[in-house]
């Protein structure tokens, strides 16, 4: 009987679960969002970067650990902060090779420069699921202006978490000689665009 009921319990738990997945359907008008505080959902985050090589291909690499802090402004999106650090030997290439070569002395000198920052200076609404963010990025303690567009996904209570979710998708291009990454002339194109898609989970 006791095994019995405890079954019970936890097939009606999942069965409500799955309803709410089932059922969920997140809102793309961010002003229904609640204002406040913001963190990133580690499991729900991606930062992709890619270069041009020779001509032939774009390499293609990412950072593993970052975090980030949204204070969200429902009513007034456009005055919402956004503040971001990025662990720099986090960076994760194709190979160990490549890897080792980014994260080195040539390029991000990790061992020296362990984080990466960026925070919006203003962002400019284009759409109504869209803006322009202009913001500081601070690599290898020197800093530069970065443009992004954002656009918001969507947001809701997870229903899986049961926590409230802000989805977004961002991309840009920054170029590396403002931060002193002059290494590989030619053969890497100063151009490095990024791609970001990140849920935000909101604090208690």
């Amino acid at each position: 009987m006791k095994h019995l009921l405890l079954f019970i319990i936890l097939f009606s738990l999942s069965s409500c679960t799955a309803v709410r997945v089932v059922t969920h359907t997140p809102s793309t008008d961010a002003t229904k969002a609640p204002s406040g505080f913001y963190e990133v959902d580690p499991d729900h985050q991606s930062l992709i970067l890619s270069v041009g090589h020779l001509g032939f291909s774009r390499f293609v690499a990412r950072f593993d650990r970052w975090s980030a802090d949204l204070d969200f402004n429902a009513e007034q999106p456009e005055t919402s902060s956004l503040h971001v650090t990025i662990e720099a030997d986090s960076l994760s290439a194709p190979t160990q090779v490549m890897t080792d070569a980014v994260q080195g002395p040539d390029m991000l000198d990790t061992a020296k420069h362990p984080v990466i920052s960026f925070a919006i200076d203003t962002i400019e609404l284009t759409g109504e699921t869209s803006g322009r963010a202009t913001g500081t990025a601070t690599i290898k303690d020197r800093s530069a202006a970065v443009e992004m567009d954002i656009e918001f996904i969507g947001g809701g209570r997870n229903p899986l978490t049961r926590l409230y979710t802000l989805g977004f998708s961002a991309q840009g291009t920054l170029n590396r000689r403002d931060f002193g990454l002059n290494a590989w002339p030619i053969a890497v194109t100063n151009e490095v665009e990024f791609e970001i898609d990140v849920e935000f989970r909101k604090k208690s």
